[in-house]
C-alpha cells in the first residue's frame, strides 16, 4: 500500500498520555498537524473556539471513547451540535460491532481500533481527507501496531509506559474499594490499550479482562482474576525497567560544538517542526544538548509539550545568536 500524504489539522481528544504520542507520530508521519486535548470538554472548547474565532475547521476529529470529566460520546454530541460537517471517527480499544453501532448512532462516522496499524489508519484517513500525494511506504513496518522502526520511539513509549503504569494496579484496586467502578474500568481500558501497543498480549488480555467484569458500573472480579493482572503488570514492568533510569535521547553531548552556521540551521529545523507539532523534532535532542540553557525547552519536548516549547525555543534565540 502506497504511503499517503495530507495537509490538514487533526483534532485528538485522548486521555492517556501514551496513546496521545503514538497517535500524533503516526499522523505527523503522513504530514498531518495534531491538536491534543485531554478530555472531552477540552475537547469540546477547543472546537468551540477554532469556530468563534472564525479560524479553519479541522479536518478530522479523533474521538477516544472512555476520557474523565466527559466521555466521548458525550464530547461527540456537544460538536455534533456546534458543526455537522467535520468527521468525528471513534479511536478506541472496543471495536465490537454492538460498539460500532453505538458510536454510529451517536452521530460518529466511523470506528478506528486501538492498537491500529500504519495500513489501517492510512484506510481510515483516505475515506475522508484527500491526501496531496502518495508514495512507496518504504518501509516493513506498516503492519505493526507500533509502525515505527526507530528504536527511541519505543524507548519513549516503553518511558512513558512504566511513568503511566507504573502504580495502576494499586489504582484500580483502590476505586473498586471506594465503589468508583466506572473509574476502575477507564483505568483497566487504558492498561489494555498501552498493554497492546507494546506487543505484552498476556498483560493486555488481563487488563481486558477485569475490564469486562467492571462493565456497567458492577464489580465482577475475583482476587484470582486481580492477582494474575497484577503478575501481567509486574512481569511487564519488570521488563521494562532497564529502560527507565535514563530517558530516550538524554545522553551527554558536549557543548560548543556547533558553528554559527549550524546552530541558526538547527534553530530554523527546530522551529518549524514545533510549530508543526511534529514528533520529529525529538530526534533534535542530541544536538540540542550542546546549547546552552537548553534543558527545560528539551524537558518540555520530551513531554510532548511543544507549544511551550516553541515558547522557551523564542526566548533562547537571542542567546544563542
Amino acid at each position: 500500500m502506497e504511503k499517503p500524504v495530507f495537509n490538514g489539522e487533526v483534532l485528538l481528544c485522548e486521555d492517556n498520555k501514551m496513546n496521545q504520542d503514538i497517535i500524533r507520530d503516526h499522523l505527523a508521519k503522513v504530514g498531518l498537524k495534531t491538536v491534543v486535548t485531554e478530555n472531552g470538554v477540552e475537547g469540546v472548547e477547543a472546537f468551540k473556539r477554532r469556530a468563534q474565532n472564525g479560524g479553519k475547521p479541522f479536518d478530522l476529529i479523533f474521538m477516544d471513547i472512555q476520557m474523565p470529566v466527559m466521555d466521548g460520546l458525550e464530547a461527540g454530541a456537544e460538536i455534533l451540535k456546534i458543526d455537522t460537517h467535520t468527521p468525528i471517527i471513534a479511536m478506541t480499544a472496543n471495536g465490537m460491532p454492538a460498539d460500532r453501532e453505538q458510536y454510529t448512532a451517536h452521530g460518529m462516522k466511523d470506528c478506528l481500533t486501538k492498537p491500529f496499524t500504519s495500513y489501517e489508519l492510512w484506510e481510515c484517513l483516505l475515506k475522508y481527507l484527500t491526501p496531496v500525494s502518495t508514495g512507496a511506504d518504504g518501509s516493513t513496518s506498516g503492519d505493526s501496531p507500533l509502525a515505527e522502526s526507530d528504536e527511541k520511539f519505543r524507548k519513549r513509549l516503553i518511558h512513558n509506559f512504566i511513568n503511566e503504569n507504573q502504580n495502576r494496579y494499586d489504582e484500580i484496586v483502590s476505586a473498586i474499594n471506594a465503589g468508583n467502578i466506572k473509574m476502575a474500568n477507564r483505568l483497566a481500558h487504558s492498561l489494555k490499550s498501552n498493554a497492546g501497543y507494546l506487543g505484552k498480549t498476556g498483560l493486555q488480555k488481563a487488563a481486558q479482562d477485569i475490564e469486562n467484569l467492571l462493565k456497567n458500573e458492577k464489580d465482577l472480579t475475583t482476587p484470582d482474576e486481580l492477582n494474575t493482572l497484577k503478575v501481567e503488570l509486574d512481569a511487564a514492568l519488570k521488563e521494562f525497567a532497564v529502560d527507565k533510569a535514563e530517558k530516550p535521547g538524554s545522553a551527554a553531548v558536549p557543548r560548543g560544538n556547533i558553528d554559527t552556521r549550524g546552530k541558526q540551521v538547527l534553530i530554523n529545523k527546530l522551529e518549524l517542526l514545533l510549530d508543526s507539532g511534529n514528533p520529529e523534532c525529538l530526534n533534535l535532542i542530541d544536538a540540542l544538548r550542546a546549547m546552552p540553557k537548553s534543558e527545560e525547552m528539551i524537558a518540555q519536548m520530551e513531554d510532548f509539550n511543544f507549544d511551550t516549547a516553541l515558547e522557551i525555543l523564542e526566548k533562547l534565540k537571542r542567546e544563542w545568536r
